[in-house]
């Protein structure tokens, strides 16, 4: 199984933290510039990690509440543009959530219909640590907010 990491740390230029995810060990995104470098685009993509909360809190979130009925999942950010802006560069992922695993597949840039995400993924995560991942970095988010 695949395992998802979630490091807060502050955002650069901007108040509040931002959520750096990793899988396996390597960051989201330095995953996502080498499948882009992969497609031969002249501009690949400049992504930045996620405002916590608008990653962790907000409807669109990675975190999963009940497993899918249908099986098919929902599409939800997991990169947000560098400049912080949810819906300026984003990359989007299905997430399929069972009670045992949750599946990140079928990623794409909205905005470039025509660049394939084929060698990204999927990533199945165990459904336990995978919340586990999700409710501590939440935790740590709320301490860390208290304290300021």
């Amino acid at each position: 199984m695949d395992v998802l990491t979630i490091q807060l740390e502050p955002r650069e230029g901007r108040p509040g933290l931002a959520a750096r995810l990793a899988i396996n060990g390597r960051d989201l995104i330095e995953l996502v510039a080498a499948a882009e470098a992969g497609l031969g685009v002249a501009t690949p993509g400049t992504y930045g990690p996620a405002s916590a909360p608008k990653l962790l809190m907000l409807d669109g979130c990675i975190g999963t509440d009940e497993p899918d009925s249908d099986g098919d999942g929902r599409e939800a950010t997991v990169l947000f543009c560098d400049c912080g802006e949810p819906g300026c560069w984003p990359l989007l992922a299905r997430i399929v959530a069972t009670p045992e695993t949750v599946t990140w597949q079928q990623f794409r840039q909205p905005y470039r219909d025509q660049w394939s995400y084929e060698q990204l993924g999927p990533f199945v995560f165990d459904r336990e640590e995978y919340d586990d991942a999700i409710v501590a970095a939440i935790n740590e988010h709320a301490r860390r907010d208290r304290a300021e």
